[in-house]
């Protein structure tokens, strides 16, 4: 030990590492022709993303208060909510059956294939509106697949928030229905109480904002992955780094 902090004292590294340059020149393009060879033999992968605004209701409009400078409003589900729904089997399972080969699981599509973001920003209607997206990203070894399958996840989470969302309406329109016919043969006292009632439900219905599509899935032009330039400076670095400790290593043994 003692030996060895003598000899490393004694090094002059700089004067080592000119001396072994071209040793140090030869050991990285080792690194960097292997690094390009596993790039270009590793399966490319394809991201497509698509982007959902979230259905939502205004609140009742005398409750209407911004909230740190953005009105609140009621979602038909929530970013949470919407996100495990588009994680979920029923969502996914079509998706599965129809594009990749029997035997593929749910959990493995959710670990290599999808991924659910969730996005809040302001936008829409007004500058202080605040306003509620996912973001779909698919993954695949084809640009085509990665877009499709983007595609039929969105209509399938579509179909299923439809659903929530139009009973939502449906409830709306049936309370108004029903005050159009309390409105009949009752006092005019009353029906100043009831015709407010009315006009806030019939501005909540009218503003009512239904899922839709912000962003369509595009077909990606390149691979996300492997990407040929992270992997060039990667194998770049490493072959100067272990090259130059290989490099003082065999100084150090000649002495």
């Amino acid at each position: 030990m003692e030996r060895l902090r003598e000899m490393q004292k004694e090094l002059n590294y700089t004067r080592v590492l000119y001396k072994e340059r071209k040793f140090i020149f030869r050991f990285t393009i080792v690194f960097l022709v292997l690094g390009i060879i596993l790039t270009l033999m590793t399966p490319k992968v394809y991201e497509s993303d698509s982007l959902i605004e979230l259905g939502s209701f205004s609140k009742d409009l005398k409750s209407n208060i911004l909230v740190a400078g953005e009105i609140e409003r009621d979602h038909v589900y929530t970013q949470a909510e919407a996100k495990n729904i588009i994680s979920s089997s029923i969502i996914l399972n079509p998706v599965i059956e129809e594009y990749f080969s029997k035997g593929y699981s749910l959990n493995e599509f959710r670990k290599n294939n999808i991924e659910v973001i969730i996005v809040s920003e302001r936008g829409g209607l007004s500058e202080t509106l605040k306003t509620s997206f996912v973001n779909i990203r698919t993954k695949a070894n084809s640009p085509e697949i990665a877009r499709d399958i983007n595609a039929k996840t969105v209509s399938n989470f579509l179909s299923f928030a439809e659903v929530r969302y139009q009973s939502k309406i449906d409830t709306i329109s049936n309370k108004i229905d029903r005050l159009n016919r309390d409105l009949i043969g009752i006092g005019a006292e009353r029906q100043i109480d009831l015709k407010e009632e009315k006009r806030d439900l019939q501005e909540i219905l009218d503003d009512a904002r239904s899922f839709k599509v912000i962003s369509d899935p595009q077909l990606p032009k390149e691979a996300s992955e492997p990407s040929l330039l992270t992997n060039v400076l990667l194998a770049l670095i490493l072959g100067v780094v272990i090259g130059s400790f290989v490099a003082v290593f065999r100084e150090m043994l000649n002495r």
